[in-house]
């Protein structure tokens, strides 16, 4: 491989690395949108409430994905269920991390479509807790489903259209 055929490599990943940071955080701008129809949906008495419950979801549901999540769902192994390294990025490198800014952001998603079902119903202690258990283990097992190639449903042939059942399935 010459040297400008090495560079225009190093361009192509520093390209898509861009666009991976920027669409994540345009999924991300999504959890404000959330933020205000679940306040929205709520009593007036619980607006604050859930404006800072949802903060507290990007919060401990970022923290418990890097800490397990990523691992469970990205670990690269051979286990079809789950995946077993790569807890707190550790073995991960630093081209990775864009790609783990773009799954954390589906992460989150996810979990805040669920957090509206349970918006004016639980306490915001077990509203944490249902965050840090869903970001941690419930999202990131079924992403190594379906978007790890040794994922069992991959190994089915199973293909997911732009994320949508993963997403919007757990």
């Amino acid at each position: 491989m010459s040297q400008v055929e090495a560079r225009f490599e190093d361009i192509e990943h520093d390209i898509n690395n861009f666009y991976l940071v920027i669409f994540s955080t345009i999924v991300l701008a999504m959890q404000a949108g959330f933020a205000f129809l679940e306040a929205g949906s709520v009593r007036a008495k619980n607006t604050t409430t859930i404006l800072i419950a949802n903060f507290l979801y990007i919060a401990t549901g970022t923290i418990s994905y890097w800490a397990t999540g990523y691992a469970f769902g990205f670990g690269s192994d051979n286990n079809p269920v789950i995946g077993t390294n790569q807890f707190f990025l550790s073995q991960s490198d630093k081209a990775n991390h864009a790609f783990f800014y773009f799954q954390l952001s589906f992460a989150l998603t996810a979990g805040t479509i669920t957090s509206g079902a349970i918006a004016e119903r639980t306490s915001i202690m077990s509203f944490i807790i249902h965050s840090s258990f869903f970001t941690a283990f419930v999202y990131p097992v079924v992403t190594h489903w379906v978007w790890s190639p040794n994922g069992w449903l991959a190994d089915l042939d199973y293909i997911d259209y732009a994320g949508s059942s993963v997403v919007h399935i757990v």
